[in-house]
């Protein structure tokens, strides 16, 4: 009973002493188990938009002939968050910063990403740049990627800008022979190694580069052995195989028509999504306009001669572009270049006009044509870096 009596509850004391020791303990594993959890989740989610944008940025790359390309202030742009990014009316100083419209890219589930082209990146080099990020149901960011960046240039393997001692591009281009049996008028620069016999109207203002000068003109390349018809890839998603291309539609996002041998053009050929698009052919290309309307936009390249023919007065713009001879019986107002490559040594090549003929040099045609709209030339895109 005297033992009884001197207990003063101590090791109740000591036990819940432990217990609480041990939830305090518990409580703060818990903690660092659910902060470990958030940071897991915060990585993944981290490495899933990065992952994604990587793949908006290779989506970019393999369609970057099917979209139009941006020109912006890349400083402004390195700095924009997804919101800014993505939003197509983002005002920069009071005026929309961009012209063309963010692609959607295929990501996964739960992920949106999306990729932009732009023109000058690096110097006058191009550039994709992607984004990603995750979006809950009210429209919140829980993850942006990083921007990712393709930075690519049009290599100068296939294609030669004819450029004057001045840098600007040749209008008429040939290292034969430019003739004309009938009143020409002309305004452009015209580079002609050989003779240069045109009826000019005195309405003309023209420039002839010095034959001194003709050697140092980068000789401009059509020919399917090493030029630009030999580096058209038929797989691209902007690029149709076909050598009858008769009254047929063509859907926008196809820009050329290519056929491995020679193309024929009749009356009934047109149709209206002919405008605008690019003909290239590794044989001859001939054209016979007589049922086209009277306003057509079409470009020709060939391996091998292009001539074109109509009755009637027309307005053509587009680029006339061969290996061998040019021959064109039709009185028209063109407006664009005509470059004659003098592939063929053998016969009389050169570019000869038969009828009333208007030229205006317009070196912007070049810029609906893929890979012509570089000042760098063309052929096939190089990467100069992915970042």
């Amino acid at each position: 009973m005297n033992v009884m009596k001197k207990q003063k509850g101590a090791a109740l004391i000591v036990v819940l002493s432990l217990l609480a020791v041990s939830l305090m303990i518990g409580l703060m594993s818990m903690q660092t188990s659910q902060v470990d959890e958030r940071l897991a989740g915060n990585y993944r989610a981290a490495a899933d938009v990065q992952m994604a944008a990587e793949r908006a940025a290779a989506q970019g790359w393999s369609e970057r002939a099917s979209h139009g390309r941006d020109s912006v202030d890349m400083d402004v742009l390195s700095r924009m968050s997804w919101e800014s990014f993505t939003n197509d009316n983002y005002l920069h100083a009071g005026e929309e910063f961009f012209s063309e419209d963010a692609v959607e890219a295929g990501c996964p589930d739960g992920v949106e990403c999306y990729f932009r082209i732009f023109d000058s990146c690096e110097g006058d080099n191009h550039c994709i740049v992607a984004m990603a990020a995750i979006i809950d149901g009210s429209g919140r960011v829980l993850a942006e990627s990083e921007q990712v960046f393709v930075i690519f240039r049009l290599s100068n393997d296939a294609v030669d800008i004819p450029k004057g001692p001045d840098g600007g591009v040749i209008s008429v281009y040939s290292p034969s022979f430019f003739r004309s049996s009938a009143s020409t008028t002309f305004r452009g620069v015209i580079a002609v190694k050989g003779e240069v016999d045109v009826n000019f109207h005195n309405r003309s203002e023209y420039e002839i580069v010095s034959r001194d000068d003709f050697d140092d003109i980068d000789v401009p390349r059509a020919n399917a052995d090493d030029g630009y018809v030999s580096s058209i890839d038929i797989n691209a998603p902007n690029v149709v195989q076909d050598c009858s291309p008769g009254g047929k539609e063509y859907p926008d996002n196809i820009d050329i028509i290519y056929c491995p041998g020679p193309v024929m053009l009749s009356g009934a050929s047109y149709h209206s999504s002919l405008n605008g698009k690019t003909v290239v052919a590794g044989g001859g290309i001939a054209a016979y306009m007589n049922s086209w309307p009277r306003s057509v936009d079409i470009s020709f390249i060939s391996g091998g001669a292009i001539h074109i023919s109509s009755r009637g007065n027309r307005d053509v713009r587009g680029l006339i572009w061969a290996a061998g001879d040019i021959a064109i019986d039709s009185s028209m107002n063109f407006s664009g270049l005509i470059w004659h490559e003098g592939y063929y040594t053998s016969g009389e090549q050169g570019i000869e006009i038969s009828s009333n003929f208007y030229f205006e040099a317009d070196p912007s045609v070049l810029d609906s044509i893929p890979d012509l709209s570089s000042s760098n030339g063309g052929g096939s895109p190089d990467i100069m870096g992915w970042q």
